[in-house]
């Protein structure tokens, strides 16, 4: 990780953890950027979002001039997310699939509602 501050106008693949909403739980994020074109996989790795390297500068510009900077999926990961090692990430991705099979009321299988502490259990938070 660098110790200077991310550029917004250039990708940094790797793996990030990002939120959907205001207080809902971290998903895994994995950018790339491959053959001209940069990837976002998100979460369980069902959403994925490609733009090619030279219409990066217009999305980034129409967003940020629309105000719609964080509703933009790509945009989202890249500028919101936060870097993440591999680790962090197996263990986001290990967190769905268990939740899919054990418990689906889960908040990670919920990413567009906030966390309501009230109603899940203690066990689902750590």
């Amino acid at each position: 990780m660098s110790l200077y501050p991310r550029r917004i106008d250039q990708v940094q693949p790797g793996h990030y953890r990002y939120r959907r909403v205001k207080g809902g739980p971290w998903l895994p994020a994995t950018v790339t950027v491959e053959d001209g074109m940069i990837y976002v996989v998100e979460a369980d790795e069902r959403l994925k979002v490609a733009i090619a390297e030279d219409s990066y500068e217009k999305l980034v510009i129409d967003s940020v001039m629309i105000g719609e900077a964080f509703n933009n999926n790509l945009v989202r990961v890249i500028w919101f997310g936060t870097p993440i090692e591999e680790a962090e990430y197996r263990k986001l991705m290990d967190t769905i699939a268990w939740a899919r099979e054990h418990d689906p009321e889960h908040p990670i299988l919920h990413p567009d509602q906030p966390i309501n502490l009230r109603s899940i259990n203690v066990s689902n938070i750590f």
